[in-house]
Order: C-alpha cells, then structure tokens, then sequence
C-alpha cells in the first residue's frame, strides 16, 4: 500500500492507494485546507507559485475507483470535496462521515446535525453578515447524489473493506460521547432569545429553520439506509435555505450586542464539539501488528477512551491527531515506525495553536526513535530548542507532498 499526504498548508488530504483483484483502489481520507486559496482549486486551474493538489489527487487516482472518508466536518478536512470539481471527475465508490444521527445532547435537545448546521447559519450571519451563506452538509449531499455515490454512516465498532483488506472504526463511540449540556443549554439560551426578539415584529421565527433541519435530517437517513437509492427532493430544501437568508439574516444581523455576542460564543462551543467526533480508524492487527492508524483531529480526552484497543499495537505509521498540535499532543501513542503529520502556515488569526509539538521531534523521534514526517512550511523545532526541540532526523524540508510505501 502507498501512503501519500498532499501538502495542503495547515489541513489534510492523505491518500491511501493498494492494488486489489488486478486494479488499483484509493481511499482519499479528508481533503481541505485553511488557507485553500494557496493550494486548492479546480482541476488544471493555475494557482500562483504552488501546486494545485486538487490537480495531483485527480492525476494520481485518474481512471481508479476512489472512496472518500471524512473525519468531520472542518473546512480544514473538507474543502476540496464541497468547493472543487474532484468528486465530479473521479471515479467515486462510496463516502464515509461520522453517523451525526446519533449524536445527541445530554438531555437529547439537538442532534449533532442540527447543532452543525445552526453553527453554519450563525457563521453566515456573524462572519459573513448574511452575504456569504455555507450549507456544507447540503453541499456534501447534493454531490454525492450527484455521482451515485454510495453513503455510509460510520461509529465505533463498524467496519469497512478497502482493497480486499477490512478496517475498523475504533472511534466516535456514541455510548462515551455526547453534545456538552453547556453548550445545548447556551443554545437553547440563544434560540430563545431571537424567538422573542422576533416575535415583536408578529413572525414566528425558528419555522423554517426547524423545517430546513428536519427535511436535511430525513434525507440523510434516506440516502444512507437505501445507500443512494431515493430520490429527495432538493428544491424542498433549496427553498428553505433561501427564506432563511431572505427574511432571517437580515433580521439576526439588526440584533443587539448581546446577541450578537452568544452568536459569537456558539459558534466557537459548537465547533469544539466537532473534533470529538472524529473518525479514528485502522486496519485489523494481525498478532499487534498493523499497518496505519489514522486519528482525525480527535483530542486527548477522547483518544484516551480508545487507548485499552491500541495501546499494545506496533503500527508502521500513525497519522498525529490535530496536525501534530500542542493541545492535542498526547505522550501514550501507539508504537509505530513512523508518525505522519499534515501541518504548515494557518491563518494568521490561527498560528498560535497551529504549530507542531516539540515533543514530536524530541520525545518521539529522539528518544522512540519514530521517523517524523510533515508537510510544514518550515521547521519550527529550531525555535523551541531553549524547550529541547531539535530537528526530526532526517528532516528533507518542504516538498509537495509525503509518500510511504508499505
């Protein structure tokens, strides 16, 4: 199997490729970009002084069949499949994202589909102030009926085949993780607030909001349990998205700075949420051997939950959660030959949790003896040698992408 990690600035796109019954196979697993204006675009499309990997993915799997995994839902993991032409010009199997059906809050007020497409709709409002709206699981829908694509929901304990070899989902596990009661009851809060507001001037706020999630809901259950085979009717929904803009945002962007500001904090709260669910997968250990793991953006308190079921494991290569992040450093991965990290220049905004760990240079490759290998800009264990950093051995700088053989 060959293992190869575009370089996507700070972001993900790591491509799985093994030969099967005489053909080639490709499992993309996540593909966006914090910055895809540097590196994502459509295919053949020029993009200043750097590669378009929209391009090299569509060369690399041109006239293979291609599955996609997507970890969750940050435009970090996720932009080149909703904003590029790849998925219509490759020859697309089947899609994996984490089962959002099942996740609920603690007092099971909103699903995690729900919770991630109000973040979308207070985004549109508070970032974008009503002139740029994102309906990124509607987009995601729509392109996978578009090419017949098969959808599967994935959890902890399900299993799925790639080039005749079976792989496990060791995470999200649903039974040990839950919408945080604070942030479904600062929702409830927040949603409460505009309903009143809102009813002053005689209009029923949430209606088709509540309509929009409940119709994007019961399509997604449809396609995935009939795996593609329905027809859904994506006017419906387009109508709903543009009354909301139409009539909501202009009346949510007029509210006052109170708020404006629980917009703000949900947003953030929200996405916090996101990374916990993860998809976290391997192939099957023959004797504690395996041959990858791959975590997503999980965090630490939701690693150590899976750690009894990979602890005792020799991997050859672990892809580091969270693009090898301090925050999300954990010091009880799993042995392996070689640590992946997907990692470079994030937004300015960002660059103060977008850089790699220390301890991955020192405690890992120095001292476990892991071969590190990233896709940063630049090396930055020189600046952090006063905390005993020191460059991975060998470092080969910054190229267009990272590829392992097995």
């Amino acid at each position: 199997m060959k293992i190869k990690m575009y370089n996507v600035g700070f972001g993900e796109a790591v491509l799985l490729k093994k030969s099967a019954d005489g053909r080639e196979e490709n499992l993309l697993v996540d593909f966006g970009s914090d910055t895809p204006e540097n590196c994502i675009a459509d295919i053949g499309q020029t993009i200043s002084k750097n590669d378009n990997v929209t391009t090299e993915i569509y060369n690399d799997t041109k006239g293979e069949e291609v599955s996609v995994l997507l970890s969750h839902f940050h435009m970090d993991h996720i932009y080149g499949v909703l904003e590029t032409d790849l998925l219509d010009h490759v020859c697309l199997k089947r899609t994996y994202i984490p089962n959002l059906l099942l996740m609920q809050s603690r007092d099971n007020t909103y699903s995690f589909l729900q919770i991630q497409i109000l973040r979308e709709l207070f985004e549109s409002v508070y970032l974008y102030k009503g002139k740029k709206i994102k309906f990124s699981l509607y987009d995601l829908l729509v392109k996978l009926t578009n090419n017949n694509a098969t959808l599967q929901f994935v959890k902890a304990g399900d299993h799925f085949d790639f080039a005749g070899d079976s792989y496990s989902v060791l995470w999200p596990d649903f039974g040990k993780i839950k919408v945080n009661k604070k942030v479904s009851d600062s929702l409830t809060k927040l949603l409460r607030l505009i309903d009143a507001d809102f009813n002053d001037n005689g209009e029923y706020t949430l209606r088709f909001i509540d309509e929009y999630i409940g119709a994007l809901c019961d399509a997604y259950r449809s396609y995935e349990e009939t795996r593609g085979d329905v027809r859904i009717d994506f006017d419906y929904i387009k109508n709903l998205q543009n009354r909301i803009a139409e009539y909501y945002f202009p009346l949510l962007i007029n509210q006052n700075k109170q708020i404006m500001k629980l917009i703000a904090a949900s947003i953030e709260s929200i996405k916090c949420q996101e990374n916990r669910i993860s998809v976290v997968f391997q192939d099957f250990p023959c004797e504690l051997e395996a041959n990858l793991l791959m975590t997503g953006d999980i965090p630490r308190p939701e690693i150590k939950k899976i750690e009894s079921q990979i602890k005792d494991v020799h991997y050859k290569v672990v892809k580091a959660p969270h693009h090898g992040t301090p925050t999300y450093y954990w010091e009880n991965l799993p042995k392996s030959d070689t640590i992946m990290i997907s990692n470079g220049k994030p937004r300015s905004q960002h660059r103060k949790w977008g850089k790699i760990a220390y301890e991955y240079a020192g405690f890992y490759n120095s001292n476990k003896k892991c071969k590190i290998i990233c896709t940063n800009y630049r090396c930055q264990m020189e600046d952090l040698q006063q905390r005993g950093a020191q460059r991975c051995s060998p470092c080969v700088g910054v190229e267009p992408f990272r590829e392992i053989i097995l």
